[in-house]
């Protein structure tokens, strides 16, 4: 069988949280969240879980992760993947509502939008102008129907992205709109800009943070059950719990 956790477990609080935050979005707020914890902990299962709920309640979700280079991250790497994700799920002319003017230009990231012009790089000088285009499909798309963006990785995200992000968080406009981002707090140096965003987002009340800790012995126990399908004996979960130290991932 799997080795796949099939429930999460140790979390009940988080996922209170996120349900709290799919509330209000469907009542046409805008809420801010920010996962953060050590690799493996389980950042991307707990969203994994809201996920579930969010398409259960016919809200739309779009997800996009950060890529680690050597060279910088890709700009607006996660926006990209969710576009491709928007040009699959969107009946054409949908989509053509949805990204208007701004078609052209995001073209320029995502090739699938204009076949017949090849991808060219974001020059600084039309930079903001991307930006005001990108907020513009954003808002139009959450004034549809209560809208979820996951931003993964944050610890990896260029310049570009983290713009985008302090001015989606910025917006007054009240529409029904959820971020939730996630990062490895254990690589945000004191300088790293997206900690220095966080922090004044908390500061400012505009985001809520909620920071994983490993699992206590008790909960190592309920998910090596859950994935055994039976009680597993003391002496396994004395293992299990001493070498995993309560990360998730080694758990399994």
């Amino acid at each position: 069988g799997s080795l796949v956790g099939p429930v999460l477990v140790g979390r009940q609080a988080e996922v209170k949280a996120l349900s709290t935050a799919l509330e209000q979005i469907v009542s046409g707020e805008q809420v801010t969240v920010l996962v953060g914890g050590e690799a493996g902990v389980g950042k991307s299962r707990l969203v994994h879980e809201l996920i579930l709920r969010a398409r259960a309640a016919h809200t739309r979700v779009l997800i996009g992760s950060c890529v680690e280079l050597d060279g910088g991250g890709i700009p607006f790497a996660p926006v990209v993947e969710m576009i491709r994700a928007l040009t699959i799920e969107l009946p054409a002319a949908e989509l053509d509502a949805v990204l208007g003017t701004a078609r052209a230009e995001i073209g320029r990231l995502v090739p699938e939008l204009e076949d017949d012009q090849p991808a060219a790089p974001v020059g600084e000088r039309d930079a903001s102008r991307l930006l005001e285009l990108m907020l513009g499909v954003i808002g139009r798309l959450s004034a549809r129907a209560p809208l979820i963006l996951v931003f993964e990785d944050l610890q990896w995200a260029d310049s570009a992205t983290l713009d985008l992000l302090a001015l989606l968080v910025a917006r007054t406009s009240g529409s029904p709109l959820l971020l939730v981002l996630t990062a490895r707090s254990d690589e945000l140096h004191r300088a790293h800009p997206f900690r220095r965003m966080a922090a004044r987002w908390e500061q400012q009340r505009t985001a809520e943070r909620l920071e994983l800790d490993r699992l206590e012995p008790r909960d190592v126990a309920a998910q090596v059950e859950a994935i055994l399908g039976e009680r597993p004996d003391a002496d396994l979960i004395e293992f299990v719990a001493e070498r995993s130290e309560g990360i998730p991932l080694f758990v399994e």
